[in-house]
């Protein structure tokens, strides 16, 4: 999906592209998956579902601050 345009994250701001990594469902939900088993978080098992619900979702058009 990516994005382009200004963007704040963490109150700093930015203006560039993010690209689409062009990932399946599969290779995101294990992407965070690993993640989420990883440095002390909270072991939750991402499935390529709940990915493809939230790809689903229209992408925020509010503030664009990211925190």
């Amino acid at each position: 999906n990516g994005l382009n345009g200004p963007i704040t994250v963490n109150g700093k701001k930015y203006n560039s592209a993010m690209t689409s990594q062009g990932l399946s469902d599969q290779q995101v939900a294990d992407v965070l998956t690993y993640v989420y088993s990883s440095w002390g978080n909270n072991k939750t098992k991402v499935t390529p579902e709940m990915v493809k619900t939230q790809r689903a979702k229209p992408a925020p058009k509010s503030n664009n601050d990211i925190h």
